[in-house]
């Protein structure tokens, strides 16, 4: 994705977002592209390339915690309303009234959370690789109760979550990381 389209804006919780944008041709949607964990916004250069000439628009952000987006340690901030309202005013930043939104792995939960919390700004959605997440899902259980993904796909698929939550994991990571 061209670089020179990427944006800056600081949301109404006072935390700086980047985003690829490209407005909206007449008669045509715009396009949200939620990444997923661990990746940035580039993991939709692809699909970005492939609609481009069909004339859509898009917004394709860094979630927060990625890219050229604010990287908080307070994990309250990663709230799913609050993650929600930040790309809402982006949205506003960009004087867009709806999108069709696309998430891919927990890039799904923020548009499930972008449903509850501003459905009327998703025309439509897709989900990638996750689908949707009612608020207080059964996932929570699921990463404290391995058995109950276990039993559903066959294997511990939240044991990565339960990783990077010691306190050695960034250690562990960084000395088995690959140049």
């Amino acid at each position: 994705m061209n670089e020179t389209l990427y944006k800056h804006v600081k949301t109404q919780r006072g935390l700086t977002h980047s985003y690829y944008f490209s407005p909206l041709t007449a008669g045509k949607q715009v396009l949200l592209f939620y990444h997923g964990f661990p990746s940035s916004s580039d993991t939709w250069r692809e699909q970005v390339s492939f609609f481009k000439p069909l004339v859509y628009g898009f917004v394709v952000p860094d979630m927060l915690g990625y890219g050229d987006t604010d990287k908080p340690t307070d994990p309250k901030l990663y709230i799913g309303t609050g993650l929600a309202q930040d790309v809402a005013d982006i949205f506003a930043a960009e004087g867009l009234t709806q999108v069709i939104a696309i998430g891919h792995d927990w890039g799904s939960y923020l548009v499930s959370r972008l449903l509850n919390s501003h459905s009327s700004r998703v025309a439509a959605c897709a989900f990638v690789g996750l689908g949707y997440l009612a608020p207080d899902s059964s996932y929570r259980y699921a990463v404290t109760h391995p058995e109950f993904t276990i039993q559903m796909v066959g294997y511990d698929n939240t044991a990565y979550v339960r990783f990077f939550i010691q306190p050695d994991a960034a250690e562990i990571i960084e000395k088995n990381a690959r140049a």
